[in-house]
């Protein structure tokens, strides 16, 4: 196992850096620790292709990785190291996502839910699935489709509880489905029973 790319994310922007994995061939592991909250990730990438995602040491699943990117491309602070080695063994399932592809998505969603901020949902506004949608196979519209079928639906807050993801990042996903009028807005009482604190955009 050797050590190919090392630095810190303060003199290598994290965009940077995945750009430069995107075009290495073979494989390998991208470790990043001294990261906010004291976070460790680790990235396993085989010839461009992110295979997997450990935070902590635990599985990142599909729906929360693109967040997680999200919040890499924002930060400076961190260290990381790529290594060399086989890596056929360390993921249960594999994502197959390029790495300039989803580097590419991350990007344009965070700049467009920036530029929508002012257009996202009421967090509180309960919100239901029309009847007879079929919603396309996507990592948050499969987590989300039982809390917006069930009778009174849900909010943008108790979504981004049950699934763990910032809030606003759930606003922005459901302000795209109602743009496809997926969902529609309820007449249940708006959901203020509870507080979930402003997440950072991730």
């Amino acid at each position: 196992m050797g050590v190919e790319i090392a630095g810190s994310l303060r003199d290598l922007e994290f965009g940077q850096l995945l750009t430069i994995l995107a075009s290495m061939e073979g494989e390998g592991v991208l470790e990043i620790w001294n990261l906010p909250e004291n976070k460790r990730i680790e990235m396993f990438i085989n010839q461009g292709v992110l295979r997997c995602i450990r935070k902590n040491g635990a599985p990142v699943g599909a729906i929360h990785v693109k967040p997680l990117l999200q919040e890499l491309l924002q930060t400076t602070q961190g260290a990381f190291e790529f290594h060399t080695r086989k890596i056929h063994d360390d993921c249960d399932t594999s994502l197959g996502w390029p790495l300039q592809r989803i580097l590419l998505s991350a990007n344009a969603e965070y700049d467009e839910q920036l530029h929508h901020q002012d257009d996202l949902p009421d967090p509180n506004q309960r919100y239901t699935l029309k009847p007879g949608i079929d919603l396309p196979q996507h990592p948050f519209l499969q987590a989300s489709q039982p809390f917006f079928e069930r009778k009174g639906g849900a909010s943008a807050k108790e979504v981004a509880r049950q699934l763990d993801l910032p809030l606003d990042r759930v606003r922005y996903l459901m302000l795209k489905m109602l743009k496809r009028s997926w969902i529609t807005p309820t007449e249940e009482p708006p959901d203020t029973n509870w507080e979930v604190y402003r997440q950072p955009l991730m």
